[in-house]
């Protein structure tokens, strides 16, 4: 089975290259289910480095990438492994396996928590002690040692849920922050790190583009988009005077002016989004600067070399062929 495939993506692989196309991201199914993509799911971890990831600790080496598993060795000294980017309402799945039982203390954690402040890491705002429930649940009689254990952990509403193997195993207050895990001083390892974000996050309202919703001066933009393969679209960002002044693309085959790219002025870094799947998409404008994230990364960072004010100006969602789908449009004025 795994032969066939591996054909089939080397295959598409060379079929993009030699008609000009960029290749698709490679998440499906190495990091990531069919289902869970077409739902707006993204992998954290891609299976290569720690990209997207920063160690915090002085041993940067206590954290370990082998494949598609990515493992705290047990030296110590790495604090914690934290996400570059910060998430506010999310749904974070993963696995993961501890190969001795635990009988430390509470400072002892391995797992997901959301902190918006990493100077003082073991604050975890209640994550923490979730997370310690968490393995003790997984290690005091419900999976034997060294078996893969299924995560989930949804942050909602200012609220913090964790589940483990299907069973809810802790409940407490959070908030906006970044996920990280934990160097404890033992081995643990994890695979298939994979998040959601979701809508409605602090400072978050629906943008129904209705006549009097203009734009502020500064502003996060945030949506998800659903392409078909044959599709072709953007985002519109006009003035007060409605003439365009930035054109963010949807196009997952155009080489040039690929998803994310901002059309004339900076092609974006990678290919973050696949058809007939719902893609995340953030655009935070700040003067001349205008930076898109897809899929939980940044692919384009750019700085107008002119003014720019987008101050009560407006927003359009173009298809221009094929069938783009938005979903969960909304705006966050910037201080």
């Amino acid at each position: 089975m795994a032969f066939p495939g591996g054909l089939l993506a080397v295959s598409l692989a060379l079929l993009y290259a030699a008609e000009g196309q960029p290749p698709a991201p490679d998440w499906v199914p190495r990091l990531i289910s069919a289902e869970e993509a077409a739902d707006g799911f993204y992998p954290l971890y891609n299976g290569s480095d720690l990209d997207g990831w920063t160690v915090t600790g002085p041993n940067k080496d206590a954290f370990l990438v082998q494949g598609e598993v990515l493992a705290i060795t047990g030296e110590g000294s790495g604090e914690w492994l934290v996400t570059t980017e910060p998430y506010d309402q999310f749904v974070l799945r993963y696995q993961f396996r501890v190969f001795e039982a635990q009988t430390g203390t509470t400072n002892k954690q391995a797992g997901a928590c959301n902190n918006k402040n990493w100077d003082t890491p073991y604050n975890c705002q209640g994550a923490s002690q979730q997370v310690v429930q968490m393995l003790s649940a997984a290690t005091l009689g419900d999976r034997p040692l060294g078996e893969w254990n299924e995560a989930e952990v949804v942050c909602k509403r200012g609220r913090l849920h964790t589940l483990v193997n299907g069973v809810e195993v802790g409940e407490g207050p959070a908030q906006a922050g970044y996920v990280g895990i934990q160097d404890w001083g033992q081995r643990v390892e994890f695979r298939d790190i994979r998040i959601k974000p979701l809508p409605g996050g602090s400072g978050w309202r629906r943008w129904d583009g209705k006549a009097g919703d203009t734009l502020p001066e500064s502003f996060e933009l945030g949506f998800r988009f659903k392409p078909s393969p044959d599709s072709r679209g953007c985002v519109v960002f006009a003035s007060k005077k409605s003439r365009p002044l930035f054109e963010v693309r949807i196009d997952n085959h155009a080489a040039e002016e690929f998803t994310g790219s901002i059309a004339g002025k900076a092609e974006a870094l990678e290919l973050r989004a696949l058809d007939d799947c719902w893609n995340p998409m953030r655009i935070a404008v700040d003067g001349p600067n205008m930076r898109v994230w897809a899929n939980g990364k940044t692919v384009v960072d750019f700085v107008s070399t002119r003014r720019v004010s987008f101050a009560g100006g407006v927003v359009s969602f173009n298809v221009d062929c094929g069938s783009i789908e938005f979903e969960d449009i909304e705006i966050k004025a910037k201080e």
